[in-house]
């Protein structure tokens, strides 16, 4: 488990117009920040006119080892009953490490931290996964003050740059409200971006000047790249364009976001289902940059299964598995795709199994299961899935029919 650290420390951290004296707080505030984080220690800041009050508007009701007030005034200095507020904050009630801006160094810093840098298993990589988590979890709750307070943690990081921290947001982050104030919170840290801004028309709204910021940072695709794109023959051309281009499904999704609006993961899958039917390479780039989204992966064998490519599509079943190993449709899929081989021993095996658990329709499995059973010339267990089935539904021609050549074979046997 991550030692976490808080620091508790002056407004101008949070601010991003600052007057020189508050520079230069903030860039040893910064530099604390950067020494924990690399030191593999979790780190996150709290503003000490909220812990006054003891409304930790950014670290919620979070716990943590130690605390470090980094301030050009010390603890005593405060405000009455700060102190006590802060220990709230400690899992132990270790003393406070006082950073006094123009007194302290961080050698001296680290040297509190010894014993707990030697014997620590976490790595910088390991802290920035644990926060961009916390980031997305910040956004889904509404939490301005917490998602900036991340944010600004995140961008510390001698680990981390812009494309990698808008890889690492996820593909539901691409719908928040605070993309425009999470960009200029980067745009504050990191040089480069202005390439990005120069061709966009000031007329187009803040948000989507944002969203195309955010994808041409993150997939590396130039301004005069995407120019050659916009001037496509449709939006969904140019739509599709965009897409092939991206690289997570933070992108992906940005980029249906800025060619259609789309507001929600419902909407994403929407339109691709309205204007990218059997688009069989657009589906494969879909599940390779969203492989835990299940909607790509059934739309994509779907789709292989309508086209009647249904071995396909029982390969790209088994590829989605991997992340989605509990769904009997993924199975049934698995299963087409044997009686397509006609290995149907093994598409038994699977129909069994989801005719026992009877999540899907008995009398489709019973179907697919007397098919087998036939293909296989096992007479006995295809009349009883016959059977079954048609206690289900007695006009089934498919089954009456079946029945009919079973019951002869079976009589022809015994005779």
């Amino acid at each position: 488990m991550a030692f976490r650290i808080l620091i508790i420390t002056d407004r101008p951290f949070f601010w991003g117009q600052r007057t020189d004296p508050e520079v230069q707080n903030c860039e040893h505030v910064e530099s604390v920040i950067r020494i924990l984080l690399k030191n593999g220690f979790l780190v996150e800041v709290e503003e000490i006119i909220d812990c006054a009050t003891g409304f930790f508007h950014r670290t919620d009701g979070s716990v943590f080892d130690r605390v470090i007030c980094i301030s050009e005034r010390s603890i005593n200095g405060l405000w009455s009953g700060v102190e006590e507020k802060i220990r709230e904050k400690m899992r132990d009630w270790d003393s406070i490490i006082e950073y006094n801006i123009g007194k302290s160094d961080d050698v001296t810093l680290l040297e509190e931290f010894g014993a707990v840098i030697d014997s620590r298993s976490s790595s910088e990589e390991d802290m920035i996964l644990q926060l961009l988590k916390a980031l997305r979890e910040s956004c889904e709750s509404s939490n301005e003050e917490r998602t900036e307070m991340l944010m600004r943690v995140i961008c510390n990081s001698t680990e981390a740059n812009r494309s990698s921290i808008i890889r690492g947001l996820g593909g539901h982050m691409a719908f928040s409200s605070q993309l425009i104030r999470l960009s200029r919170i980067m745009g504050e840290y990191f040089d480069g971006g202005e390439e990005h801004r120069v061709f966009v028309n000031n007329d187009v709204p803040e948000i989507t000047r944002a969203l195309i910021e955010l994808f041409l940072v993150e997939t590396g695709v130039t301004a005069e790249q995407y120019v050659g794109m916009a001037k496509s023959k449709s939006k969904v051309d140019f739509a599709r364009k965009l897409f092939l281009s991206s690289t997570s499904e933070f992108s992906g999704n940005i980029s249906l976001r800025i060619c259609f609006g789309a507001e929600s993961w419902e909407q994403i899958v929407q339109i691709v289902r309205r204007d990218f039917a059997n688009d069989f390479e657009l589906f494969e780039h879909w599940t390779k940059i969203s492989p835990s989204c299940y909607d790509a992966w059934e739309i994509r064998s779907r789709s292989l299964w309508d086209n009647g490519s249904r071995e396909e599509c029982g390969k790209v079943a088994e590829e989605a598995l991997v992340f989605h190993p509990d769904s009997e449709i993924l199975h049934r899929r698995i299963a087409h795709g044997h009686r397509e081989r006609e290995d149907h021993e093994k598409a038994i095996e699977i129909e069994e199994l989801i005719f026992e658990n009877g999540n899907l329709s008995q009398l489709d499995t019973s179907i697919y299961l007397c098919r087998s059973y036939c293909a296989i010339e096992d007479w006995g267990n295809a009349l009883k899935y016959i059977q079954i089935g048609l206690d289900i539904d007695p006009e089934r021609e498919e089954l009456n029919r079946r029945k009919n050549m079973v019951t002869e074979r079976i009589s022809g046997r015994k005779d």
